[in-house]
């Protein structure tokens, strides 16, 4: 065979195995809220557990007194997880190769129909969480604010690809659309990672909920910026040019600010330097040996950023410099997240944070290296790449948040290392697929620019 059929191959098998699995899981998501309303275990669990051990699933350090809570709030999770479900296994057609072009009324009215459905299920959620203490859900507090800021992430994703349709800029209403189902996806991919960190990890299931929902939609953005690389240009053509954006003052701020916070948390605050020290003790800050490793080569990384946003923006390369130290910044993390302690759940999903978006950042990183150059994606990888290294800044506003709500130190600083990291890679797969932030009436970032619907 050729490598374009070999490529050929292993991009519809892939695509393949992520449908059925996307379209399994809405169909299991639905019969577990209706399994709410009688005494048997869900199908779900039942699977998962013969994938692992019944131990796992059902014993002590299991999630199984979530599940009780869900029967008191059973209404509202059917909400949740019915319409969540049905938005999962409609959504995923949506996705197929051709589907739009070729149907685009079916397209149109399945869009409409995930549109309602993953409204829906989020305000679904929402009251759940609004419902429900932080102590008695599953893997407690961090979760818990991992879970609101996702709902509240689906929501943001869901307005902007629903204004970019009524714009007619059907290019961001793709993209934005990709990153919709990229949160939804997480649902799935998180049991996924239940059974594959099982057989890696001695933890127990309460743990491993924890640590990987830490970067669990990193994993599904990576999945559909794929997709977007893959099938996205024959379906909506890539934009012929796009507004610079890595010299803007915004881009430059955001370095800055990740750059104290770096200088803070890596090299102030593991030698007692700490301006958060009437917050939290020792045990929440990074060894002087892992800041080092994750502040130095990320203080250069970020210097490096508008650079290197400009490069891909421009369908070059990212610069070799940034490459290098992104790629030691993202080892850096690794070995941060490696040194911290974890004598308590939170922290444990505060060192899987660190660790899995360093992971992410070497994963776009090679990506973007990997790829054609000049091709959608190496632009969209290198984007990525650059963005996510944005992760800290978030940090110090997403921390004070979660104190205020109740968490304590280490719940919130996992719940932020969460938001800064998925926010970098929204930012990174819309800057390098094409979408544009819509307004009504404005968009920002270009002039707008109209595409036809379909072929």
């Amino acid at each position: 065979m050729t490598d374009t059929t070999v490529r050929n191959v292993v991009a519809g098998a892939g695509l393949v195995t992520v449908l059925v699995t996307t379209v399994v899981f809405g169909l299991l998501a639905m019969e577990h809220g209706l399994s709410l309303f009688s005494p048997r275990h869900e199908l779900a669990a039942t699977v998962t557990s013969s994938l692992t051990s019944s131990a796992y699933i059902f014993g002590e350090g299991s999630l199984r007194y979530a599940n009780e809570h869900y029967v008191t709030e059973a209404v509202k999770m059917l909400v949740h997880m019915a319409l969540g479900g049905t938005a999962l296994g409609l959504g995923a057609l949506q996705f197929v190769p051709g589907m739009r072009r070729r149907f685009p009324r079916l397209h149109r009215i399945g869009g409409l129909v995930v549109w309602v459905a993953t409204a829906t299920s989020m305000v679904g959620a929402m009251a759940y969480l609004a419902s429900t203490p932080m102590a008695i859900t599953a893997s407690g507090g961090g979760f818990w604010l991992a879970l609101w800021a996702l709902a509240l992430l689906t929501l943001g994703l869901l307005s902007q690809a629903v204004l970019a349709v009524k714009g007619r800029d059907y290019r961001s209403h793709m993209v934005w659309m990709a990153l919709v189902f990229a949160a939804l996806g997480t649902a799935p991919m998180l049991r996924v990672d239940w059974v594959v960190f099982y057989w890696l990890l001695p933890l127990d299931h309460e743990h491993i909920n924890l640590a990987t929902t830490g970067f669990v939609l990193l994993q599904t953005i990576a999945v559909m910026a794929w997709w977007l690389a893959t099938f996205g240009p024959a379906e909506i053509p890539t934009r012929k040019s796009e507004p610079p954006a890595g010299r803007s003052p915004v881009v430059i701020v955001l370095a800055a600010v990740g750059a104290l916070v770096m200088l803070h948390e890596g090299l102030f605050a593991p030698y007692g330097l700490d301006a958060l020290g009437f917050v939290r003790g020792s045990a929440d800050r990074m060894t002087a040996l892992g800041g080092a490793a994750a502040a130095v080569p990320t203080l250069a990384a970020l210097a490096l950023l508008p650079a290197a946003l400009n490069a891909v923006q421009r369908n070059l390369r990212l610069p070799i410099a940034f490459v290098v130290f992104g790629a030691l910044a993202a080892v850096g993390w690794i070995a941060a997240g490696s040194t911290l302690a974890t004598d308590s759940l939170a922290r444990v999903g505060v060192a899987a944070c660190w660790i899995g978006t360093g992971g992410f950042v070497l994963l776009a990183l090679a990506g973007s290296l990997v790829s054609r150059v000049g091709g959608p994606g190496s632009k969209g990888w290198g984007a990525i790449a650059a963005a996510t290294v944005l992760t800290p800044v978030a940090w110090p506003v997403a921390v004070a948040a979660g104190l205020l709500l109740g968490a304590t130190f280490a719940e919130a600083s996992y719940a932020a290392l969460i938001v800064g990291s998925a926010m970098g890679a929204v930012g990174g797969v819309a800057v390098g697929f094409g979408a544009r932030i819509q307004v009504p009436g404005r968009v920002f970032g270009a002039v707008r620019e109209r595409q036809p619907a379909s072929k």
